[in-house]
């Protein structure tokens, strides 16, 4: 099937039909991409050449077009954390599969976007210092999973130097036994 024939401009069009009620109007229309814009912030709503997933981004519009963009997902965690963990984007391969899934954004932006379609900039503000947050704890988790082997190794060989310089690096994540442990070890340096 031809993307053509699934119809996604047109239903992207019928369904977002009220963002020039927010002063954005459609500047680019492809068989994978729907762009809106208005003087201040822009939203694209595509549909995966590969993967066939329906999703959107957005940001404010810069000089020079500079700009940063956020995903549905950023913006939902920004005002309902708990939505966020169920969100996953709709995947569509069939017109009927492209109708139900631009119609669930939609549906996920009139109910999300607001103040992100008025233009107000406080949003981009809260949207980059969670995403420098969410960014610091996924870099945290990573360190933990490197580290946290190599400080029970440490642990188990008695090596108590190391384990302390080992768990000490992740002491905001370790849980109550590996507390216990370093403690233990710090006692025996």
């Amino acid at each position: 099937m031809h993307r053509q024939q699934l119809n996604f401009i047109e239903i992207v069009r019928s369904e977002f039909s009220f963002l020039p009620d927010y002063g954005l109007r459609c500047i680019k229309a492809e068989p994978t991409i729907v762009r809106y814009e208005s003087s201040t912030v822009f939203l694209n709503i595509y549909h995966g050449r590969i993967s066939f997933e329906i999703d959107a981004e957005f940001g404010q519009i810069r000089w020079f077009r500079n700009s940063q963009s956020y995903s549905v997902f950023e913006l939902i965690h920004l005002i309902n954390p708990e939505d966020a963990e169920k969100y996953r984007n709709y995947s569509a391969s069939t017109p009927e599969d492209v109708i139900a899934g631009v119609k669930r954004l939609g549906a996920i932006l009139r109910k999300n976007a607001d103040t992100f379609l008025k233009g107000n900039k406080s949003i981009f503000t809260k949207l980059a210092k969670q995403e420098k947050e969410l960014s610091n704890k996924f870099a945290t988790e990573i360190l933990s999973r490197q580290v946290r082997p190599k400080a029970e190794e440490a642990f188990r060989r008695r090596n108590y130097a190391k384990a302390t310089k080992l768990y000490e690096s992740i002491e905001s994540e370790l849980s109550a036994a590996e507390r216990k442990k370093l403690a233990y070890c710090r006692k025996h340096l």
